[in-house]
């Protein structure tokens, strides 16, 4: 009987415990709903926190590791889940509105199963909000952001052989070293061999790019720039994620401060500019070109003549001399040099000199600009025009000077021509105030002209000219 009665004591004992727990959940069930509140709030304010060290993070070109990924989405969802049960009790509230002001213990309710499962509820809940909170604090640091395997893209690029490319490559290669050069500018007229030389400096840093950099970035830029596309190309390469609905402003930002962690400290900057071939360089080419055909005695020298018309561009070197590979009939020949002479672009592949080296002409930032530059074409090939002379003829023809004084004209004409100067579109005269007209180009804007056909641009084609 005594091992019967310590039994039915326990037992008692046991459910006397049970009821009472859940008799205290149920009573707790609002303190416990705004216990839930309260830690909810402490959890997103640390949330807040590592999200904008994230976003810092990304600025610098880090980014999160999978352990802050993963608490990120277990925030989220846990922060569903509370919304759930406050939505719940809130209902319940206002379903008993007596409950809700003053309190009374919810015993005797009909609702009380549902109040103490959400109580329950809530609790549980908590311990979950405080072991993320807890969590919060071991998280590991932001990584380094890892760039692509490949250092640098292999582009097709024509050969350098017959062209002053190479030595410029060499001069490029050495800029390079010097670590307190930070830009080079390489700049020229049109077709002189700009983009080549630095395709070819591309595809030379695939074995050296170590030397130099981590990574060698190519972005082409055209004429029409989107400056969020030349960005999205940089950023591909760096591995970097860019928000398309940002600003341009926004967007460079983060560029800026990824870049900057391996930029050499600014000090100088230096030019190089493409020189134009020498006569003898300009045959090589062509001859390279055009082939054994040139060594012929009837058209080697129609086809050194070709090679001089062209001005030691090696655009037009190149183009002449493929257009005229292995063309064995001398008429085919005179009838190239003719064309040449008299700005005829329209047969074979020639054509693509001229448009391209239309390109510059279009890039001239107004059409005063581009007036000025073809007023110049009105002057023998090889000329060298007198600057005050070619400004007030600028000045007589109306192209500039509207509104102002005859100095204020001329200082402005001045402005003008030192634009297309710098632009290649004009080059220094020997003599003192002096400049001149490249061949090739002057012949594009007279045949520019003749397409324009505007009045009182035309040019006399004579022996002498």
């Amino acid at each position: 009987m005594e091992t019967l009665g310590s039994f039915i004591f326990e037992v008692g004992r046991c459910l006397a415990n049970t009821v009472s727990s859940r008799f205290a959940t149920l009573k707790n069930f609002q303190k416990n709903i705004q216990t839930l509140r309260e830690e909810l709030q402490k959890l997103i304010c640390r949330e807040n926190d590592i999200t904008e060290d994230i976003d810092i993070a990304k600025i610098e070109g880090k980014h999160p590791p999978g352990q802050v990924k993963e608490w990120l989405k277990n925030v989220d969802k846990i922060k569903h889940e509370v919304e759930e049960i406050e939505q719940k009790a809130r209902l319940l509230l206002e379903a008993d509105p007596l409950d809700a002001s003053i309190g009374r213990g919810c015993f005797l309710d009909s609702n009380m199963c549902q109040k103490y499962q959400l109580s329950k509820s809530a609790a549980k809940k908590c311990d979950e909000l405080k072991q993320l909170i807890k969590e919060s604090c071991d998280l590991p640091p932001m990584e380094d952001r890892k760039l692509s395997d490949i250092r640098v893209e292999h582009i097709p690029a024509p050969s350098l052989v017959g062209q002053k490319a190479p030595e410029k490559l060499n001069q490029l290669m050495e800029l390079l070293a010097d670590k307190r050069i930070t830009r080079i500018a390489v700049y020229g007229m049109g077709g002189s061999g700009k983009t080549t030389l630095v395709k070819t400096l591309n595809n030379r840093l695939e074995s050296s790019a170590s030397e130099f950099f981590d990574m060698v970035i190519w972005v082409p830029v055209s004429n029409d720039l989107d400056m969020k596309k030349v960005q999205s190309r940089v950023a591909e390469r760096l591995n970097l994620a860019l928000n398309a609905e940002e600003s341009t402003e926004r967007r460079a930002c983060k560029l800026h401060r990824v870049l900057k962690s391996g930029k050499r400290e600014m000090m100088t900057d230096k030019e190089l500019k493409m020189e134009l071939l020498n006569e003898e360089e300009a045959w090589n080419l062509f001859a390279q070109n055009a082939g054994n055909v040139v060594e012929s005695e009837d058209i080697n020298p129609l086809a050194r003549e070709i090679a001089r018309e062209c001005g030691g561009l090696p655009l037009a070197i190149e183009t002449m001399g493929k257009s005229m590979r292995d063309k064995t009939m001398i008429q085919l020949w005179q009838n190239a040099l003719r064309q040449l002479k008299h700005s005829e672009p329209h047969y074979g592949s020639f054509d693509k000199v001229y448009l391209r080296l239309k390109l510059s002409y279009n890039s001239l930032p107004s059409k005063i600009f581009k007036w000025c530059f073809l007023s110049c074409s009105l002057y023998p090939e090889n000329f060298l025009i007198k600057t005050r002379e070619l400004i007030y003829c600028w000045i007589a023809e109306g192209l500039i000077g509207e509104r102002q004084t005859l100095e204020e004209s001329f200082n402005d004409g001045i402005a003008k021509l030192e634009y297309l100067k710098d632009s290649c579109m004009l080059e220094q005269g020997e003599g003192i105030g002096t400049v001149k007209m490249h061949s090739v180009l002057r012949e594009v804007a007279i045949w520019i002209s003749q397409m324009r056909k505007k009045p009182g641009f035309s040019a006399v084609h004579c022996k002498e000219c």
